[in-house]
């Protein structure tokens, strides 16, 4: 889908996280700077169905990186996905275009699978604001 161009309405949100939705620094937590700046990067690769980045969208279980090889645990919402390979080619490019990145491998993960509570805060409120529902009474 293609939302270039359309803009969603304005919602009030509460500033208290819903359900289990975390934040990126919580995400992020233990990882060296290297990694938070990949963490970072992997925010501007979004999601194909919905206008949200694969971090919050919770597919992204780590970022990983030892001399410049980076691995990046993933997951999908389904085993069915559509997207995976666009997901996955997106991904690497984006990484790849990081300084000092000098490969990139994806480990497919399905265990735990995905939930909705993978959702970040970030982007609970993102799909709320396009009118897509997350499970969650506000």
């Amino acid at each position: 889908m293609d939302f270039t161009g359309i803009t969603p309405l304005p919602i009030a949100m509460p500033p208290q996280k819903k359900g289990n939705g975390k934040t990126l620094d919580e995400i992020a937590a233990h990882a060296t700077p290297t990694e938070r700046r990949l963490w970072e990067a992997l925010t501007e690769v979004m999601d194909p169905e919905y206008p949200i980045s694969v971090v919050d969208m919770g597919l992204i279980y780590g970022v990983h990186e030892q001399g410049g090889q980076v691995r990046v645990d993933l997951t999908f919402t389904s085993m069915g996905c559509p997207c995976m390979e666009y997901i996955i080619s997106d991904i690497r490019e984006r990484l790849e275009a990081e300084s000092g990145v000098q490969g990139v491998k994806i480990e497919v993960v399905w265990v735990p699978a995905w939930t909705r509570q993978r959702l970040t805060a970030e982007g609970r409120a993102q799909l709320a604001a396009w009118g897509v529902g997350t499970g969650e009474v506000l």
